[in-house]
C-alpha cells in the first residue's frame, strides 16, 4: 500500500519546497493529509498508513513552507471527512491571488477504482472532481494505496516513462496525480523503519542524504536518483516484488530545480567528520523515524532537525549504538559517539534496525488438533481431535524467537478387541504443552522450528456394565516441531506438524510415539 511515484514525487517536492516562479512569494498553500489504516474485514490492516499522513504533514509544516492552519490531517479518514476536508481547502484557497497550491494525500487501501476507508469506501474519481474545482493553481494528488495505479488516467494528460528526465517536465501550473503502485500491484512498509519505503527514503533524501555533489542544495536530480535506487533496492527482495510507482502530469511552466537549501537551516545535528557509518534518527518520545543517513568518513554531516529530543542508532556489524540528543532553538549539536551505548541484537545477521528489547506482541489463540499414537499405553492405534486455547509471544525470549502455551481438551471414539468381540470405549485426553521456537519472517509470513513439552491425561470411558467405568494415565512428553504462518492485519493464521515421545509410567506401553498436526487462529494485541 505504499510507495509514491519516484519521478511523480520529484514533481511533488518541486512545488512544496522549491522556489519555482508561480508559487513563489505570496503563493498559498493549503494540504489535505489523510491516511486510514483498516478497510473492513477482508483486507488486513495496515500498521503504518495513519503515521505516515502524520510524517507528512509534519514535513510539510518544516520543511514545504505551508502554514500549520492551512494542514488539515485527516485520520482515521472517511468519504465524508475527506470530502469536507477538500472543501475547508477550497475556502481557503477563495481570493488567494493567481499562485496556489492545494496538495491531497491519502494513504491506505485502495482497489483500484475506490479508496477504502473502514466499511466505507470513496471514488477517485469523485474526490478528482473535488479537487479539480478548487481554483488552486497547482493541484496534487497523491494516492499511497496498493492498486492505485489505475487513478493515474485523467483526460488530457499524459503518462510518464520510469525514467524521465527530469529537465523534460514543465512544473508550474495544472495537475499532477501520483500514486504509489502500478493497478495490479501491491505496495509495502516495514516494521524497521515503522513506514513506507518510499517516504522514509523520500524523508531522508530532503534532510541531505540525497546531496550528492556535497554543496549542501538537495536538487531534483539529485532527490530522484537516491530515492528511486533506495526504494528499488529495498523492494526487490520482498516476496510483493519490486514496486512501479507511476504518474501522470498536466502541466505547463517553468520551476527552479533546487528542493532544499540545508544552508540555511539554523538547527540540527552534527555527525562526526571522521567516522564512516549508517545512522538512524528517531523522534524521542515517539520513535518516529525522521530520517536513514549513509555518512562516508572524511567529512561532517549537518541533518537539519528541529529543536527536540532525539534518539540516534547507529548499526554496525553486529550490534547497535544508541543515544539520545536534545536540540535547542538555534543550536546545532555535535554527536559524541563515545556517549552512544551498546546495544546488542539478538540475531547477528539481522538486516534492519531493531533492538532487542524491542516489546514483543501477545497473541491470543484458538487452536485445534489432531494426536495420532502409531502405539498407544493400552496398545494399538489411538488417534482424537482436540480444541484449545492458549498464548503465544512473537519476539521472546529473543527477537527471533517465539514462546506459546496452551491448554487442550478432546475426545474420540475407540474400541478394545476382546474374546468376547469388541469392547467399545470413549478416549478422553486433557493436556497442555509449552513450546519454544526460532522464527524467519518473509513479509507478511513466517516460519518456525523448535521444540515442546507436553503434559497429558488420557481416560477410557467404558460402556460395558461388567469392566470399570473408567482407566486414566498421565504422561510426560517432549516433540519437535514446524510451523508456517501467514499475517493478516491482526490476525495470524497457523499450521503446525510435530512429532515426537510422550511416556505414561505404569502404563502397559510406557513410551509412546505420536504425530500431531496443530491448526490455530490468532489475534495479535
Amino acid at each position: 500500500m505504499r510507495l509514491f511515484s519516484a519521478t511523480g514525487m520529484l514533481v511533488l517536492a518541486v512545488a512544496l519546497l522549491a522556489p519555482c516562479r508561480v508559487l513563489a512569494g505570496t503563493s498559498t498553500r493549503v494540504a489535505v493529509v489523510a491516511g486510514r489504516n483498516d478497510a473492513g474485514a477482508d483486507l488486513s490492516e495496515l500498521r503504518y498508513a495513519e503515521q505516515d499522513a502524520r510524517r507528512l504533514a509534519d514535513l510539510l509544516g518544516e520543511l514545504g513552507r505551508f502554514r500549520q492552519e492551512n494542514i488539515q490531517l485527516v485520520t482515521p479518514a472517511t468519504p465524508e471527512s475527506m470530502l469536507q476536508a477538500v472543501q475547508r481547502a477550497t475556502q481557503q484557497l477563495a481570493g488567494t491571488g493567481p499562485a496556489s497550491l492545494l496538495l491531497v494525500f491519502y494513504s491506505g487501501h485502495a482497489d483500484g477504482e475506490y479508496l477504502l476507508m473502514g466499511e466505507e469506501k470513496l471514488a477517485i474519481s469523485r474526490l478528482q472532481q473535488s479537487i479539480a474545482s478548487s481554483g488552486a493553481t497547482v493541484t496534487l494528488l497523491v494516492l499511497d494505496a496498493c492498486r492505485a495505479g489505475a487513478a493515474a488516467r485523467i483526460k488530457g494528460g499524459r503518462s510518464a516513462p520510469s525514467f524521465l528526465r527530469i529537465e523534460q517536465l514543465p512544473r508550474t501550473r495544472g495537475r499532477v496525480v501520483l500514486t504509489s503502485a502500478t493497478a495490479s500491484e501491491l505496495s509495502q512498509e516495514a516494521d524497521d523503519i515503522r513506514g513506507s519505503f518510499f517516504t522514509h527514503y523520500l524523508l531522508s533524501g530532503l534532510r541531505g542524504e540525497a546531496d550528492e555533489s556535497g554543496d549542501r542544495l538537495v536538487t531534483l536530480q539529485e532527490l530522484y536518483d537516491y530515492v528511486y535506487a533506495r526504494t528499488v533496492e529495498r523492494t526487490s527482495g520482498t516476496l510483493a516484488g519490486t514496486q512501479h510507482p507511476s504518474f501522470l502530469y498536466q502541466l505547463a511552466g517553468e520551476g527552479r530545480l533546487v528542493l532544499s537549501d540545508l544552508n540555511l537551516e539554523s538547527t540540527g545535528l552534527v555527525l562526526p567528520a571522521g567516522r564512516p557509518g549508517n545512522y538512524l534518527l528517531l523522534e524521542r518520545s515517539s520513535r518516529q523515524v525522521l530520517a536513514e543517513i549513509a555518512k562516508p568518513a572524511g567529512a561532517a554531516r549537518l541533518v537539519p532537525l528541529a529543536p527536540g529530543r532525539y534518539q540516534v542508532r547507529k548499526r554496525l556489524a553486529d550490534h547497535l549504538l544508541v543515544g539520545d540528543v536534545e536540540i535547542r532553538p538555534g543550536e546545532r549539536v555535535a554527536l559524541v559517539e563515545e556517549d552512544l551505548v551498546r546495544r546488542e541484537f539478538d540475531d547477528p545477521r539481522a538486516k534492519g534496525w531493531q533492538l532487542e528489547d524491542a516489546p514483543a506482541a501477545v497473541a491470543v489463540m484458538a487452536l485445534g488438533a489432531w494426536t495420532a499414537f502409531s502405539r498407544a499405553p493400552a496398545g494399538g492405534v489411538w488417534s482424537y481431535p482436540a480444541a484449545g486455547v492458549g498464548l503465544r509471544a512473537p519476539g521472546w525470549p529473543a527477537r527471533w524467537a517465539e514462546g506459546e502455551i496452551a491448554l487442550l481438551a478432546g475426545g474420540w471414539n475407540h474400541s478394545l478387541a476382546a474374546p468376547g468381540g469388541e469392547l467399545p470405549f470413549r478416549l478422553l485426553y486433557l493436556g497442555g504443552f509449552a513450546a519454544l521456537r526460532a522464527v524467519l519472517r518473509y513479509g507478511p509470513f513466517s516460519t518456525a522450528a523448535g521444540g515442546k513439552l507436553l503434559l497429558s491425561m488420557l481416560q477410557r470411558r467404558f460402556s460395558d456394565a461388567g469392566l470399570r467405568a473408567s482407566d486414566e494415565v498421565f504422561g510426560l512428553g517432549a516433540a519437535g516441531s514446524g510451523r508456517a504462518a501467514v499475517r493478516l492485519g491482526r490476525v495470524r493464521l497457523s499450521l503446525e506438524i510435530e512429532g515426537g515421545l510422550q511416556v505414561f509410567p505404569g502404563a502397559e506401553r510406557t513410551v509412546c510415539p505420536y504425530l500431531a498436526a496443530n491448526l490455530a487462529v490468532l489475534a495479535v494485541f
